[in-house]
């Protein structure tokens, strides 16, 4: 997913809304809001905060993989 697409921007903005304010207190108007598109675009992409969440999960995961993986000592790796 290209990070210019509308699912990257509602995913991008999920991330952040989500640490900042946790997973609880966040809601998808809210998402929508700081993405640029409607509450029904987000569910249209996602079904549910949910499993919008289990997309930014997987996402935030793969990035952490990459940047141990790219590390070049075992240091490195545990603080990359």
């Amino acid at each position: 997913m290209s990070d210019s697409t509308a699912q990257a921007k509602i995913r991008n903005a999920a991330i952040a809304h989500f640490a900042r304010d946790g997973f609880q207190k966040t809601n998808l108007r809210a998402i929508a809001a700081t993405a640029g598109v409607s509450a029904g675009l987000v569910i249209h992409h996602f079904g549910s905060k949910d499993q919008l969440r289990s997309v930014c999960d997987d996402h935030v995961l793969r990035i952490l993989v990459q940047r141990a993986n790219d590390a070049r000592s075992p240091t490195r790796r545990l603080t990359a």
